[in-house]
């Protein structure tokens, strides 16, 4: 399990990073934690420039996506998250990098109360999954704790150990199913199911996929299924075909959205699902948002 520590603060000296430092130190053998480095260097958000793709940007994006968990931890300024972290988090909203994450929120001053709330908000509107039995408060201002007393400290470690097994609790597994050519990934969360295509769809492959939703419906009475098309290769007309012919004789009573990354694939998504389904373009999280609506 690899869990991703994002800190909100730039100061060498931040009691948070210096937090999700001695976290990384107190992790079981079946977990892995690695502090992200900074979020210096990610530019200010502008929608003009977000199809351009800033290196910083792809890098925390795949960072996150990487990840089977996060640990954020943010100082509060004037009431809120820093400047920094709510910009980083800007950048990945329309992306999957949140969506359904486990999340855990530490916190080094209790009293930091408005920013560990706004936090929560924005996370909220990602369509994150906040673990709330893995979120802390840690007095670590003022304690003249550094790095390795923390770790040292019986209280404080049991603390955080706790929560890290809290964390690696939520964790769901993901099913990766490859069929000739291209692949697909499910993972089931609340009753909506999320299937991420791959590559090049075959016929094959559509069949299969269809068959593990229909399969989802009966075992965990899913109600809803998110396609995230966006790394998905445009068919040819004869699959979307397939997909139409094989609702047709299923008939599944499923509310569907797809997210596509072009208009291409958008005209075949609406070939293929109709209009009663919603296309998305690029946009999982508002996708999710309008499943569970």
């Amino acid at each position: 399990m690899n869990v991703l520590g994002i800190s909100g603060s730039l100061r060498n000296a931040s009691l948070n990073s210096m937090l999700l430092r001695a976290t990384s130190q107190l992790t079981s053998t079946a977990m892995s934690m690695r502090v992200y480095p900074s979020l210096d260097g990610i530019p200010l958000f502008n929608p003009d420039i977000e199809s351009s793709d800033p290196e910083p940007v792809r890098k925390l994006r795949e960072a996150l996506c990487e990840a089977d968990a996060l640990i954020i931890a943010s100082p509060e300024y004037a009431h809120g998250i820093t400047g920094v972290l709510k910009n980083a988090l800007d950048w990945m909203v329309g992306t999957e990098a949140f969506v359904y994450k486990p999340v855990a929120i530490f916190n080094a001053s209790p009293r930091s109360l408005h920013a560990d709330s706004a936090l929560r908000e924005v996370l909220g509107v990602m369509s994150a999954n906040v673990i709330e039995a893995a979120s802390i408060a840690i007095q670590i201002r003022g304690s003249g704790l550094d790095e390795h007393a923390i770790v040292c400290d019986a209280e404080k470690s049991a603390t955080i150990r706790q929560a890290l097994e809290n964390l690696a609790s939520a964790v769901r597994p993901h099913e990766t199913l490859r069929v000739t050519q291209g692949e697909f990934d499910v993972e089931v969360m609340d009753r909506i199911a999320t299937v991420r295509v791959r590559g090049e769809p075959s016929k094959e492959l559509i069949e299969a996929c269809q068959a593990r939703v229909l399969e989802l419906t009966e075992v965990n009475a899913i109600t809803a299924v998110l396609y995230d098309a966006r790394a998905m290769q445009a068919p040819t007309m004869d699959v979307p075909w397939t997909q139409k012919t094989l609702d047709e004789q299923a008939q599944p009573q499923l509310k569907r959205a797809i997210v596509v990354p072009d208009a291409k694939l958008a005209f075949l998504a609406r070939v293929a699902f109709g209009e009663d389904d919603r296309v998305f373009y690029n946009d999982v999280s508002a996708a999710l948002r309008w499943l569970q609506s």
